[in-house]
C-alpha cells in the first residue's frame, strides 16, 4: 500500500491481489495516525484494470501520491496488459483524475436529510469552509458540550449554501464562525440532497 497525506488524514492506495485470476486492483484506505487504517465496509474499487484485451487489463499499480492540478488530483499508474503471473507482460503509464479532496464523501441514504456531528474544537478567529456537491442545500448549527444548540447559531439561523464548491463559507445571518464567542463547540451539518467531502477552518480576513 502506498500512502499520502491530505489535510489531517493519511490516505492509502491498497493493492489487492486476486489469487484466482492474478489481477490487481486498488482500494482506498485512510488513517488519522498512520498506524490504524480504515476502509469503507463494502470495499469499493478505487482503480480497476480495464476490460479484456486493452493495455491495462491485467493490473493497475498506482504511484505513491497524486499531483494536485488546479481542482483535480492526478493519479499516475502503471498498467499491465496481463495478470501478475504472466511473463513478457506489456506495460505503460496511465492517468486517473479525481476532483480535489473528493475521494470520500457523506450524503443522505434517502430523501430525508442527513446529519454529521464533528468532534469539539476551538473556533476563535476562524471561518468555516465546506467542500460539497449540492443539489438541495447544506446548513450547519453550533452545539456545546451538553449537546444543546447555541442561540443565534442554529440551523434556522444558518445562511444555506445551495451551490457546489470546493471552499464555500458557512455563515449565520452573515456572521462567520469565529464570532460565536465560544471557546469549544461542535458543528452539526445538515445535508439536504447534498454531499459533504471536507470542511476546513481559516483565519478571518
Amino acid at each position: 500500500m502506498t500512502a499520502f497525506r491530505r489535510g489531517d488524514l493519511f490516505f492509502g492506495l491498497l493493492q489487492v491481489y486476486a489469487r484466482t485470476t492474478g489481477r490487481l486492483h486498488c482500494e482506498l484506505a485512510w488513517s488519522g495516525d498512520g498506524f490504524r487504517w480504515n476502509q469503507i465496509p463494502s470495499h469499493p474499487i478505487f482503480a480497476e484494470p480495464g476490460p479484456p484485451g486493452v493495455w491495462d487489463a491485467g493490473m493497475v499499480l498506482l504511484a505513491e501520491s497524486p499531483v494536485e492540478v488546479h481542482n483535480e488530483l492526478w493519479f499516475y499508474y502503471g498498467g499491465f496488459q496481463k495478470d501478475h503471473n504472466a511473463q513478457n507482460n506489456p506495460c505503460a503509464i496511465g492517468l486517473l483524475k479525481a476532483e480535489r479532496e473528493r475521494l470520500v464523501g457523506l450524503r443522505p441514504s434517502g430523501k430525508n436529510p442527513g446529519y454529521v456531528l464533528i468532534r469539539p474544537f476551538n473556533p476563535r478567529g476562524k471561518r468555516l469552509l465546506v467542500n460539497a456537491k449540492i443539489t438541495g442545500e447544506l446548513r450547519a448549527e453550533l452545539r456545546v458540550s451538553n449537546n444543546k444548540t447555541v442561540e443565534g447559531w442554529t440551523l434556522t439561523d444558518c445562511d444555506p449554501v445551495r451551490k457546489s464548491g470546493f471552499a464555500q463559507e458557512l455563515t449565520w445571518h452573515g456572521k462567520p464562525l469565529g464570532e460565536c464567542g465560544l471557546k469549544e463547540l461542535q458543528i452539526r451539518f445538515e445535508l439536504r440532497d447534498a454531499e459533504l467531502f471536507t470542511f476546513d477552518f481559516e483565519e478571518r480576513r
